[in-house]
């Protein structure tokens, strides 16, 4: 701040100078002309160069005095509120805002951009500490069991059913560790990083198919009921491994909360413009507050984390139907099951 009232200083004095000089070039030229219309004499000119110089002195201060307040209102105390403003903002207080009641003048477009920008950074430190609380929240579950049963596998008193029980808890444990960390990464690909969907013909009805049968196993054991109405050789031209996420995700959200002997639909329907899949449940459904946030990172509507995820599968479904230029909407019932809609362009 000193350097640049320094700065304004050295500035109004050599506009002082400049105004001096060019108002005194004025002053002489006027006189030379009008000298030249009248008779004085050496002394006459001589008694009158002083009162000349003083009036073009009070002619420059008076300039300069206006040039200085007009600055100081329109430049200076301005750009001392918006430097004081960012000071603070680069000390780590983003909820800094100017007043946007036009007290800044021709820089009320910066001002602007500056609330626009704390808005930004306060958006993100935010969206930082929540996805540190949250990465620290589900990295801390399965540490801890795996820790317990790791130490329980260390006893020599424990039977061989005991330990291949326990075994199993951190193998699953393991691997949802290895999942969160994968679709952090994958989200972080998407979100981060340029990234186009590629545009190339492929099959979506065997695509669908063979997602399918990754949760063979799934169905069998739990003895739901499939419902499909897939249509065949539908071909369109879109990213097929970002798709393949999007599938994945949604059928395994299916299957995970269809209780035993429930059903899960998934269809395929398509005309001219564009594709529609279906992946529907009857599952335990969710209310309408749940609803507004299931495409939120780290967002679970089960608090009680009783059914196993990270929050980030929706997350990254939202993301790919965004890339791929697609729409996706859900429907669903507390208790009834849930129904996702997702429109791809061919």
């Amino acid at each position: 701040m000193k350097t640049n009232i320094k700065q304004e200083l050295r500035t109004m004095w050599l506009a002082a100078v400049a105004l001096f000089i060019s108002i005194a070039f004025t002053v002489t030229i006027a006189f030379l002309f009008f000298f030249r219309s009248i008779s004085l004499t050496a002394e006459q000119v001589r008694a009158a160069a002083p009162m000349t110089f003083g009036i073009i002195l009070i002619i420059t201060a008076l300039f300069v005095a206006g040039y200085a307040v007009i600055r100081y209102i329109t430049v200076i105390r301005p750009l001392g509120k918006i430097n004081a403003t960012l000071e603070r903002v680069s000390a780590g207080d983003f909820s800094e805002r100017l007043t946007e009641d036009g007290t800044y003048g021709n820089f009320a477009p910066l001002v602007k951009n500056i609330n626009r920008m704390t808005g930004e950074l306060e958006t993100s430190a935010l969206m930082k500490t929540d996805f540190i609380s949250n990465v620290s929240h589900e990295l801390k579950t399965p540490l801890a069991i795996i820790n317990n049963y790791g130490t329980l596998l260390e006893l020599d008193t424990i039977t061989d059913e005991d330990r291949k029980e326990y075994a199993k808890s951190v193998t699953s444990a393991s691997r949802r560790m290895s999942e969160l960390i994968s679709n952090i990464l994958r989200m972080n690909r998407l979100e981060n990083h340029p990234l186009e969907a590629r545009r190339e013909a492929f099959d979506l009805s065997a695509q669908l198919e063979e997602c399918l049968l990754q949760y063979e196993s799934v169905w069998e054991e739990k003895k739901i009921r499939l419902d499909l109405d897939i249509a065949d050789e539908v071909e369109i031209e879109s990213d097929a491994e970002l798709l393949g996420l999007v599938w994945n995700n949604l059928l395994s959200n299916a299957f995970k909360f269809t209780e035993t002997e429930g059903v899960v639909g998934v269809s395929l329907m398509a005309d001219e413009q564009s594709v529609t899949v279906q992946v529907k449940d009857t599952g335990c459904g969710m209310d309408a507050e749940t609803g507004k946030h299931i495409f939120d990172k780290f967002y679970q509507g089960d608090t009680s984390h009783a059914a196993q995820g990270n929050g980030l599968g929706l997350a990254l479904v939202r993301r790919v139907i965004d890339l791929v230029d697609g729409e996706i909407s859900v429907s669903s019932v507390l208790g009834e099951g849930t129904s996702f809609i997702v429109k791809i362009k061919k």
